[in-house]
């Protein structure tokens, strides 16, 4: 029981204390032209667009841990690359107990993590069309 508040905490935390979700930093190691980043954030877009809708699909049916686990991990990869290391770790907290096949706990935490993830498909929009 311990562990689960401890889980459902760093996720609360993560995702209410950061400002922004959206980063590029990650990407700095690997010396991009402005005209590189473009197509890679479009694509981020499209992606994080699509992933979010499937997991408000699988949210909204009520699916189990492991119907979750893979929108999860898709959305971990992504957070992985574009997003602020505390929202990556909240995601991939989720995606670890969904894959461990506790839906219950699942649903709760995919649940919570939903608001961050429009928040940082917002942010990527909004980038967007600032590069524009």
């Amino acid at each position: 029981k311990s562990t689960e508040q401890g889980v459902h905490r760093v996720i609360i935390h993560a995702v209410s204390t950061s400002p922004s979700f959206f980063n590029l930093e990650r990407l700095s190691g690997y010396a991009l032209e402005a005209d590189e980043l473009l197509p890679l954030v479009q694509t981020l877009e499209v992606d994080l667009s699509r992933t979010i809708d499937e997991l408000n699909q699988k949210l909204v049916a009520k699916a189990d841990g492991l119907a979750l686990h893979p929108v999860l991990h898709a959305l971990k990869g992504m957070a992985g690359m574009f997003a602020q290391p505390n929202l990556h770790q909240a995601i991939a907290l989720a995606d670890d107990v969904c894959r461990q096949g506790d839906s219950e706990r699942g649903m709760v935490l995919a649940h919570d993590l939903a608001p961050a993830m429009h928040q940082w498909l917002t942010e990527v929009q909004g980038w967007l069309r600032s590069y524009s």
